[in-house]
């Protein structure tokens, strides 16, 4: 069969850097003794699976309007992000607002080098 060479090598890429992420990092995970076969297979399935027409689920899409909501009164709200960027910086936020939305206070951090 006539696979896509774009699959196929984004098939491989992944895979590639999966494994060797495992023999990096430790993983466990088992490697093919012929990985080419493997990400062949791999990528046939996935379009045999994909042409075969059946739906799995069928739900209707809802996008639902939301927003930062106000705490009881005499509470407050901290809300806090982060964000990393591989195994390179990463940064942290937050802020602090009272059961009137008034922003009393925040915070951001560079985190140095981290990972999630």
């Amino acid at each position: 069969k006539n696979l896509s060479w774009a699959s196929v090598w984004a098939t491989s890429c992944h895979y590639l850097w999966l494994w060797r992420n495992g023999e990096v990092h430790g993983d466990n995970r088992l490697h093919p003794l012929q990985p080419w076969q493997f990400i062949l297979r791999w990528v046939l399935q996935y379009f045999e699976a994909d042409v075969s027409g059946i739906v799995i689920a069928n739900r209707q899409k809802m996008e639902i309007a939301i927003a930062w909501q106000c705490p009881d009164e005499g509470w407050l709200s901290l809300n806090t992000d982060g964000a990393s960027r591989g195994h390179t910086t990463a940064g942290c936020g937050g802020l602090l607002r009272n059961s009137d939305g008034h922003w009393l206070g925040g915070f951001s951090r560079n985190l140095g080098r981290c990972s999630a």
